[in-house]
């Protein structure tokens, strides 16, 4: 009897063409989402079959018994893959984006093998009338020579199974086995997956790394701690270090603040005292980077505070200096400083006997990209020039949002309200590239204003130039941070006079006089 018998030459008109159509509406379907273009061949082939089975009858009847069984074998295999991708893109991928779940590889590999194992079994049972059991006695030696062929591939097959039941890691974890530290990609049958910072693609065995020791350095959490170490001279105190060191480490945006760094003696050396620096990383991903980071903001941070990495660097001099080279190099030195000084236009005011007396005093700092050279809101009483690099300028907002007002680059200073009168610093500065930048701090100019008293009147018109220009700045950009009050000139000349002590140095020397 044919598989599909009907003697209604309309009705298998109909049937063919409602498979065309059907066909056509799915496939479109398939092509228009990405996902299901896997089903287009399994779908054609069954629509293929399912017109023969419907056409064959008619144009050829009886069908050969062979035949029959082979399109419905075929139609068995081809609409049970197009209902297990269906259900698995549906259904499956589904919840995993709902709950969040990542469904490994391997695991649906294994469903799909399990599947398609019981189709074949149905198959044979029901199409071709062959008992399971008949073939798996009938196999059994072939089973065996298979079994030792393919043992080191089922070894990994199981040990694949093991490792995805006991779940160590995941795609995307960085994982640690036998020294080498990469990303987890790929998960499949045979094997692990995994590309190193240096690109490197690794793969390793499921049957080797289910016996390797393995450190998983994205769980149980993400943060992770980094060691690192630094070498210091014997001259400076370990507590000045430690504070030093944490306050570099803090700086750099990849380190937790909760938990804590924390900087402790590792030894001492030859030449050094060796620290460890211990700091978490709120993701394992370019912990290299992460790493430089913090030890590139370590550099900077020792250099601005005097403390010397003790390298053994043997110097070879030819002639030995006079005093007089001394000299010279030195005044060359403040010589340079001056210059630097009389480029900024709140210190024009000066002549040249005062920026050279200034010079003396000033002294100059190296900040890297991204350091912090100041912290709006805080106190200070320091004069900012910068001699090479570029910083920004940054202004919080009362919604907490930043607004870059200004780019400053060499020649140009900033810190002079605080300087002139002690208000606190209105603005953030970053280090917007590597900088060198001249300080130059109350106590340095303090006795020029007690020496010249014309100076703080100077200063003070200044002052309220930078101010006006400032404050219309941050009118333009529309922020809420603009300046409370348009200050007049004669109110800083006065808050100049006050900081620095002017009129009472002045009051006190009168009362000596009239003595």
């Amino acid at each position: 009897m044919p598989i599909f018998a009907n003697d209604q030459v309309t009705f298998l008109v109909a049937q063919s063409v409602g498979t065309l159509l059907l066909l056509l509406i799915l496939l479109r379907l398939f092509y228009r989402r990405p996902a299901l273009r896997a089903l287009t061949w399994p779908y054609l082939i069954g629509a293929l079959t399912l017109s023969v089975g419907i056409v064959l009858p008619v144009v050829l009847p009886p069908l050969p018994l062979l035949v029959e069984h082979l399109l419905l074998a075929t139609q068995v295999f081809t609409w049970g893959a197009v209902g297990l991708i269906l259900t698995e893109h549906v259904l499956v991928e589904r919840w995993a984006r709902i709950s969040g779940v990542v469904v490994p590889r391997l695991a649906r590999d294994i469903v799909r093998a399990v599947a398609f194992g019981l189709g074949v079994l149905v198959v044979l049972q029901l199409v071709f009338n062959i008992a399971p059991t008949s073939i798996v006695v009938s196999s059994t030696i072939l089973s065996a020579v298979i079994g030792l062929a393919l043992q080191d591939l089922l070894k990994n097959v199981i040990a694949g199974i093991a490792l995805q039941l006991e779940h160590p890691f995941e795609v995307g974890h960085w994982i640690q086995v036998d020294g080498g530290i990469g990303k987890v990609v790929e998960m499949s049958w045979r094997a692990t997956r995994v590309i190193t910072v240096d690109g490197n693609y690794i793969i390793y065995p499921n049957s080797a790394l289910a016996t390797s020791q393995l450190i998983n350095y994205s769980m149980p959490q993400a943060t992770q701690a980094l060691h690192t170490q630094i070498a210091l001279s014997y001259i400076h105190p370990p507590n000045i270090v430690k504070r030093v060191l944490i306050e570099a480490i803090l700086a750099s945006p990849f380190v937790t603040q909760d938990p804590p760094p924390s900087v402790k003696v590792l030894g001492y050396g030859e030449y050094s005292v060796n620290y460890d620096l211990k700091f978490w990383l709120y993701d394992y991903d370019r912990y290299p980077d992460k790493r430089d980071s913090v030890m590139t903001n370590a550099w900077y941070a020792l250099q601005r505070a005097g403390l010397k990495l003790p390298l053994p660097v043997r110097e070879v001099y030819t002639h030995e200096e006079t005093g007089e080279d001394l000299l010279r190099r030195r005044a060359e030195h403040l010589e340079r400083i001056r210059a630097d000084l009389q480029r900024s236009a709140i210190l024009a005011a000066l002549n040249g006997a005062e920026l050279a007396t200034l010079a003396e005093r000033a002294y100059v700092r190296l900040y890297g990209t991204g350091d912090v050279l100041v912290h709006q809101g805080e106190p200070g009483e320091i004069l900012f020039i910068i001699r090479n690099g570029r910083v920004r300028v940054d202004v919080r907002r009362p919604d907490g949002a930043v607004l870059t007002v200004n780019q400053l680059g060499p020649g140009e200073c900033f810190g002079e309200m605080a300087l002139m009168t002690g208000e606190p610093r209105g603005a953030s500065v970053i280090a917007a590239e590597d900088s060198e930048v001249l300080l130059v701090a109350k106590d340095a100019i303090a006795p020029l204003m007690l020496a010249n008293p014309s100076l703080p009147e100077q200063l003070g018109t200044l002052l309220a130039e930078r101010r006006a220009m400032t404050e219309s700045a941050l009118n333009q950009a529309k922020t809420a941070d603009a300046l409370d009050e348009t200050v007049p000139r004669a109110t800083l000349v006065q808050r100049i006079r006050q900081f620095f002590g002017i009129d009472e140095a002045a009051s006190a020397e009168r009362r000596a006089v009239e003595r």
